[in-house]
């Protein structure tokens, strides 16, 4: 079984840049890198930020792009991102009032949850920084973990890595982690931090993507000189194979120009 995991398109209108970036033709990249190598993909998440500023009209443009997927797709939503105007455009992928769903390939049960704290925000997107599930959805949660393995991807970070995002990480990660411990949980994956990170909590690896927008560096962990870098361009390729589960951070974007914004 081969599952994709994207996040952080930050998409802007079209004809339109984010940092001097142009976040449509970025998504058109990633999904090419789709057709060429993961055409045999069980299913592709997109874990939050779909778009950056308060339109709806990149929406309507995922909803376009994502119809040349022949995988099924799981959606969940950033801090970027606005419930209403997402279930608008995509009211499949609502669950109990939130952008979360489970779906079971093979013996891998894969998870998504919805980390959204409404707004506004404070960079023009429509939640809040910091992400937190609430008991409506920690309920929901509880209810999807069975004896079987699991797979999670959500947008906020639920632990820190020692850079300036940390304080906009999960607010309530101990009440996630009530729920994990003991369970059969193989990776938890998010993005928001526009890096790749790692760390183990109760056994139980938490990883952060780079994303599909722009790459952070920083020093680590006196949390100083923040960079931006256009590449690469990272998405993560993950297989399940005989109960083992291995993970790729495929970049799909060559060169690496430090932004000036």
């Amino acid at each position: 079984m081969k599952l994709i995991v994207l996040s952080d398109l930050h998409l802007v209108p079209l004809g339109e840049t984010l940092a001097g970036l142009d976040t449509c033709a970025r998504l058109e990249q990633a999904l090419k890198r789709l057709e060429q190598a993961h055409r045999d993909a069980d299913v592709v998440v997109i874990a939050g930020d779909l778009r950056d500023k308060t339109t709806s009209a990149p929406y309507d443009f995922v909803r376009a792009a994502l119809c040349r997927i022949s995988a099924p797709v799981m959606l969940t939503l950033g801090n970027h991102d606005d419930r209403d105007a997402f279930a608008g455009t995509f009211p499949e992928h609502i669950t109990d009032g939130f952008a979360q769903a489970a779906r079971d390939i093979n013996d891998l049960r894969v998870v998504v949850l919805d980390t959204l704290v409404e707004g506004p925000g404070p960079w023009g997107g429509w939640g809040m920084p910091s992400g937190a599930l609430c008991e409506r959805r920690l309920a929901w949660l509880d209810a999807q973990l069975g004896p079987g393995p699991t797979f999670i991807a959500m947008h906020h970070a639920a632990y820190p890595v020692g850079i300036g995002m940390d304080q906009y990480g999960l607010e309530n990660a101990d009440a996630l982690m009530q729920r994990l411990k003991g369970r059969d949980v193989r990776a938890v994956v998010a993005g928001h931090i526009h890096m790749t990170t790692l760390t183990h909590r109760h056994r139980i690896p938490f990883l952060t993507l780079a994303g599909c927008h722009a790459t952070s560096r920083e020093n680590v962990p006196d949390r100083t000189g923040k960079r931006r870098f256009a590449g690469p361009g990272d998405m993560l390729v993950a297989l399940w194979q005989g109960g083992e589960l291995t993970m790729h951070f495929e970049d799909y974007l060559d060169g690496y120009p430090e932004l000036s914004a």
